[in-house]
């Protein structure tokens, strides 16, 4: 909501874009942009000792710090309570882009290992459950996969999939279908695939520098220790079917989730009615978009 900082456009508003002033501007670069506030990830054919010397000369006094960082707390946001649907209306859409959508933990959380396994037997993957059911089985769709996006705070789970607007209502109510049944059981062959598939794709983020400092990045910014990737697919490695069950017992409730359509509401109202999801709210595209200055 417009109230919670994920809420708010990364652009901002023309309302207050305008307002800002110089000494705004100036200001947050000298209280965000410092060298105490830094992390400095550095791959290559170089030293510690080297780069440490060399950084403590470019930065060393040079950017006087005048105050204290600002401390900043993820905000806290529960799950859904229920279901609902929120509908965004495009008048002759051929198609219907379906998310839905609940909130899973922070990145900080100790059932990460579980949860990416989850995510990988759920939609993670062309050989995951929501894809084998709405492409293979149905062809209603080309891909429909799954994610979480962890963040400091509560994390979105997501899944997304395109359709035709007849396939619809069916699509929802499969994917639907699918959140209840990884609640009850998961096969050890399913964990064992997915942790599998987890593993062997690690190799390709640490071939090149530049991908070895992303990596490193990522693990600076979400406050990891390095031996982080280590530990993590561990873990991975070593989850089992109830782990994974408790996992999706916790985190993925179909009667808690919000339902996103952007399509052609006019074709589309009388199978989603009938589906009795909850409450609807139905947009038009220009409603999601600030108004012009």
């Amino acid at each position: 909501g417009p109230t919670h900082p994920e809420g708010q456009s990364t652009i901002g508003s023309a309302a207050n874009v305008k307002a800002l002033s110089r000494e705004d501007i100036v200001g947050f670069h000298r209280g965000a942009l410092r060298p105490d506030l830094a992390t400095f990830v550095i791959v290559g054919d170089v030293s510690l000792g080297e780069m440490r010397a060399r950084l403590e000369t470019a930065f060393a006094g040079n950017w006087p710090v005048s105050m204290a960082a600002e401390a900043v707390s993820p905000a806290i946001v529960p799950p859904p309570r229920s279901r609902s649907v929120l509908v965004v209306d495009r008048p002759g859409a051929a198609q219907s882009a379906i998310r839905i959508v609940t909130l899973g933990p922070a990145r900080s959380s100790p059932d990460l290992p579980a949860l990416d396994v989850l995510n990988m037997v759920l939609g993670g993957s062309s050989t995951s459950r929501i894809e084998r059911n709405l492409r293979a089985k149905h062809g209603f769709a080309y891909e429909a996969r799954s994610f979480f996006e962890f963040r400091d705070g509560a994390s979105p789970f997501i899944v997304a999939a395109n359709v035709e607007t007849k396939a619809t209502a069916p699509a929802i109510r499969e994917i639907l279908n699918e959140l209840a049944a990884i609640r009850g059981t998961i096969s050890a062959a399913e964990v064992g695939s997915a942790a599998s598939i987890l593993l062997r794709g690690v190799p390709e983020r640490f071939l090149t520098v530049r991908s070895i400092a992303g990596g490193v990045t990522d693990l600076a910014l979400a406050g990891r220790p390095l031996d982080y990737t280590t530990t993590h697919l561990r873990r991975i490695a070593e989850a089992r079917p109830p782990d994974v069950m408790r996992a999706a017992r916790t985190y993925i409730d179909p009667a808690r989730v919000v339902v996103v359509i952007v399509g052609d509401w006019r074709a589309l109202e009388a199978e989603i009615r009938r589906l009795a999801l909850g409450p609807i709210r139905v947009l038009r595209p220009e409603e999601l978009i600030p108004p012009p200055p």
